[in-house]
């Protein structure tokens, strides 16, 4: 089991592993206490999940943070649709239906649907929108992420792949030692930037600025600004307040192309309208505390507790899987 967070670069951020006989509500509940006990998150106010809606999972945590940002990974949201319903003209539509940043989006995208099949509207409608559409998440988190990739990208990873097949304390321990070497890289990656900003948030707003140059941005007096192209009014950006009615600046944080085409009117740079969560300083906060090594086994405090006894090996039919199993139709990696 994983918890994986976000860094400042839109990396994946190892919070928390753990090895279980096999995923349920019950293992589930287990770690995600643990969880809530050791980082403090009573109310977890401000804390938003993403899952594949794992069986056990979705209701653990309605168990334990009832009203917590619980969002949906799209791709497995839309493997179990698939199931359903073989039509491929939805899927487009399903996906610029999660994609939508603002409301009026997805509810032309969802009557669109609607109209093609009543039934696969019915089934998605039956999933609120907050979960698994843009259009309705929170712009606290300032992420919109819509895919669960950061969790597959750990379980993909060729020293993760290593050490599920070594035994228990072997296994924790490549683990720990990968996750210590990990966060060595990262703050040696700091010391190279050149902004104050990582270089995949860079990448980010010089494509926005590139799109920028399509716009043109009216001052409206107290740094508002409509937003046109082809004197057709597209967005209204509020500098001061960090926003546009596209909601991408909201949602992200990082300003949009009309965000960026009202901040060259002002002569300003878009990089310093970037939120606090994506600067130099927050990643030297995620990796500057101190990871302290272990001794020996031999070296160990003995505490005179009986000795663990390892979980019964429910022994499954087949040959060993290593691999992740993949969705239907899914394309595996080059």
């Amino acid at each position: 089991m994983w918890a994986v967070g976000i860094d400042a670069d839109n990396g994946y951020y190892l919070i928390a592993h753990a090895v279980v006989e096999k995923e349920c509500h019950q293992s589930w509940s287990w770690f995600l206490n643990l969880l809530k006990e050791d980082l403090n998150l009573a109310d977890c106010l401000g804390i938003t999940f993403m899952t594949d809606r794992q069986k056990g999972l979705v209701e653990s945590i309605g168990d334990i943070w009832p009203h917590c940002e619980h969002r949906f990974c799209v791709r497995h949201m839309y493997a179990n649709f698939k199931k359903k319903f073989k039509d491929n003209i939805i899927r487009g539509k399903i996906w610029k239906a999660a994609r939508s940043t603002t409301v009026d989006d997805f509810q032309i995208c969802m009557a669109e649907i609607k109209k093609l099949n009543e039934k696969a509207w019915e089934w998605l409608n039956e999933i609120s929108p907050s979960q698994w559409s843009k259009s309705y998440f929170s712009v606290y988190p300032k992420c919109d992420m819509t895919l669960n990739n950061l969790c597959e990208i750990v379980n993909g990873d060729r020293e993760v792949l290593e050490a599920r097949s070594s035994p228990i304390y072997l296994l924790l321990e490549m683990l720990r030692i990968k996750i210590m070497n990990r966060r060595a890289r990262r703050r040696a990656e700091i010391k190279r930037w050149y902004k104050n900003i990582g270089p995949k948030i860079s990448e980010i707003l010089d494509l926005e600025a590139k799109k920028s140059g399509d716009f043109v941005a009216h001052w409206g007096g107290a740094r508002h600004y409509q937003v046109s192209i082809n004197q057709t009014p597209i967005a209204m950006v509020n500098l001061k307040e960090k926003n546009c009615t596209c909601r991408k600046w909201n949602l992200t944080g990082i300003p949009c192309k009309h965000a960026i085409a009202a901040i060259y009117t002002e002569s300003e740079d878009p990089s310093m309208y970037v939120d606090i969560y994506y600067h130099k300083e927050t990643q030297m906060k995620c990796y500057g505390d101190v990871m302290y090594g272990i001794k020996m086994e031999t070296h160990w405090t003995k505490k005179g507790r009986p000795p663990l006894v390892p979980p019964k090996i429910v022994k499954q039919p087949g040959r060993p899987k290593k691999l992740r199993i993949r969705e239907i139709g899914e394309i595996p990696p080059s």
